[in-house]
């Protein structure tokens, strides 16, 4: 998936402030939580650190289960700067809030340790009945020149009718490729946060 992120500065208490903040990647589940909602969702949390500033446990204190995935994978990186020797400074227990907002507009990234507005894309689901991905045979092709476990990734734009159009392979064997560029045009493809045929680029990603 394509994301932009915003992660906007709201103020830090002394010796609260992360010295390792990992971007929040938003999944394609929460894309598709994020617009399907079509207003700006909340995720809260609660870090527990060690004396060593690392995040040890994340709990969940308002946040739907979908978006709590993608929070959870980044706060795990951060690392907060330890408390002084006095005592004063980081407590071992912080909040954290991110919210996932639909929008296409590119912004300044900045980040902080408390709060993180995440820009999702508009998405693209495909119609068909059976996806691609659990298909023996197009699974048998695609291990013929990739790895077990590996993605098949392309991206298209979706015409006024629902079906792609100059559709680009990014990592995917030409003929696994064709095969659901084939499947697409047959069931077509609704799109969730932009208009059908108005030019937004899709990413697609199968994991085989």
């Amino acid at each position: 998936m394509i994301v932009f992120l915003l992660l906007a500065s709201v103020g830090a208490e002394p010796g609260s402030v992360a010295w390792k903040q990992v971007p929040i990647e938003a999944t394609e589940d929460s894309v598709l939580f994020t617009q399907i909602s079509s207003e700006a969702v909340a995720c809260t949390v609660e870090l527990e650190l060690s004396l060593t500033g690392e995040v040890r446990f994340i709990t969940p204190l308002s946040c739907p289960d979908t978006l709590f995935d993608p929070v959870r994978l980044s706060l795990l990186q951060w690392r907060f700067h330890p408390p002084s020797s006095d005592g004063e400074g980081l407590s071992l227990k912080k909040k954290f809030t991110a919210v996932f907002e639909a929008a296409t507009v590119v912004l300044e990234q900045e980040i902080n340790e408390r709060y993180a507005l995440v820009r999702v894309p508009p998405a693209a689901v495909p119609q068909w009945p059976h996806p691609p991905d659990k298909d023996e045979k197009l699974r048998s092709l695609f291990l013929l020149e990739s790895i077990r476990g590996g993605s098949c990734i392309l991206e298209t734009g979706v015409d006024r009718h629902g079906e792609p159009f100059d559709l680009v392979i990014v990592d995917c064997p030409n003929e696994v490729a064709h095969s659901i560029e084939k499947a697409l045009s047959r069931w077509g493809m609704k799109t969730v946060g932009a208009e059908l045929g108005d030019g937004t680029r899709y990413r697609l990603e199968m994991h085989f």
